[in-house]
């Protein structure tokens, strides 16, 4: 018989990739944990085959009835939800009790054999108080708290997701082209000799990671780190230079060193965790992942049949893919603003490369190959123009497109997004491309 696995947070990213690798195994059936039984994303799963069932994070007695007949749970929280809407502080502690309501409410699930935490290490632990990245220390006081009831603690394995390879369509993090250099830098409070640990795409390997810690249960209160291929900072970017063919041959990339309140003014409100996070990571290097115990996680390779070994996705397909996807979706938008503004001519430079009037023009429009400084650049991630700043819509459309959900599904708001630049405001920078277009 099927062992039932209830994932927390399936239509997100690390809950869907959940779903979606466990109902290709009959060895599991699912049950799909959602705010929103009855929205598109919790249909989609209930079309493929899981049980949807709703539920409140902050109501543990909605996660009882949730969990029940559970053989094992994937737990997860979501601290940067709360965080744009009440602030940091008041995030923590909102994320605190959600995960604090899961434990007390798998702790009353009779069946539980497996329940597999998604967290994060101990910033301020490991640096000796120098560091507090709060959505990595709030998870790890969830930890200590599990620890106290030795009993749950046998079932526990704690998950360490490393870094994401969506965070590099983050404003924080998209290269920018600086022309006179001829290179695509990440301004960055750390070297590019500070180690990363990649997870690739976390959409698709984080589902095939938990199946096998599933599959392979370690010893209670293990910390697993899941990790697809091992970085720095500067090989990690020159890997994205390449898979997208944006920033090919040596010395095409580059991570410049800036200070932490450098950093934080560049990128005021998110830039402080994430600049909080880089600084961490710079400091700690090889201790970055480094438990509450003292010790190395469990690597998660170590725990793969060759067959999980091979369903795993590199990093660089999924930049590739990504790329992709967001090509194939500014193609899409120009053909509806070709149908929607026929007669616009802010719109008509843009239009005429994309309709293969000049094919060699467009592949350069699409990969950011122009030479001329007052001409668009525009790479896999995000949109720069090599001569004034980033249009600012346009970071905000990739900041909003890289939470949660997968880029093939944001097409319309991509389109909207680049509608909004189009015609709301750099017409006369198109008008003066036009010559050189």
């Amino acid at each position: 018989m099927a062992h039932l696995v209830v994932v927390v947070g399936a239509t997100g990213t690390q809950g869907g990739s959940v779903v979606n690798t466990l109902l290709k195994d009959s060895s599991y059936s699912v049950r799909a944990i959602t705010r929103n039984p009855d929205g598109d994303a919790a249909k989609a799963l209930k079309a493929k085959g899981a049980q949807v069932v709703g539920a409140d994070l902050n109501d543990e007695n909605s996660l009882v009835d949730a969990f029940a007949g559970a053989y094992a749970i994937f737990a997860v929280t979501n601290f940067f939800e709360p965080a744009e809407s009440v602030g940091v502080e008041q995030a923590r502690k909102i994320e605190y009790q959600q995960a604090i309501n899961m434990v007390h409410a798998a702790k009353r699930t009779t069946t539980l054999q497996h329940y597999l935490w998604s967290t994060l290490p101990n910033s301020n632990a490991l640096s000796k108080g120098k560091f507090n990245v709060h959505f990595f220390d709030v998870k790890s006081s969830v930890d200590d708290y599990i620890r106290q009831d030795k009993e749950f603690l046998a079932k526990t394995t704690f998950i360490y997701l490393s870094f994401f390879s969506k965070n590099m369509s983050y404003p924080v993090y998209v290269p920018m082209y600086l022309k006179p250099a001829n290179k695509h830098v990440q301004l960055l409070p750390l070297d590019g000799s500070t180690p990363l640990q990649s997870i690739g795409d976390a959409s698709v390997n984080t589902g095939v990671f938990v199946r096998s810690v599933l599959n392979n249960k370690p010893a209670g209160g293990t910390y697993v780190l899941c990790v697809v291929e091992d970085f720095t900072f500067q090989s990690y970017l020159e890997l994205w230079g390449e898979a997208t063919g944006l920033a090919k041959g040596e010395g095409s990339t580059a991570v410049v060193t800036i200070s932490y309140d450098d950093y934080r003014w560049l990128w005021p409100g998110f830039g402080d965790l994430m600049g909080e996070m880089n600084a961490f990571w710079h400091f700690a290097r090889d201790r970055s992942w480094e438990t509450p115990l003292g010790a190395k996680p469990v690597d998660a390779r170590d725990l793969m049949s060759a067959e999980d070994k091979k369903a795993l996705q590199s990093t660089a397909t999924a930049f590739q893919l990504a790329a992709a996807e967001f090509k194939e979706a500014i193609h899409q938008f120009v053909v509806s603003a070709k149908a929607q503004y026929p007669s616009n001519a802010a719109t008509e430079d843009i239009l005429q490369v994309d309709q293969g009037l000049n094919e060699d023009l467009r592949k350069k429009w699409i990969t950011g190959g122009f030479e001329k400084p007052q001409q668009l650049h525009i790479s896999g991630f995000g949109v720069l123009n090599g001569r004034d700043s980033v249009p600012l819509i346009l970071q905000e459309s990739m900041r909003i497109l890289s939470h949660e959900k997968a880029w093939s599904s944001n097409a319309n708001a991509i389109r909207n997004a680049l509608r909004q630049m189009l015609l709301g405001g750099v017409a006369s920078f198109h008008a003066e491309a036009k010559s050189d277009i």
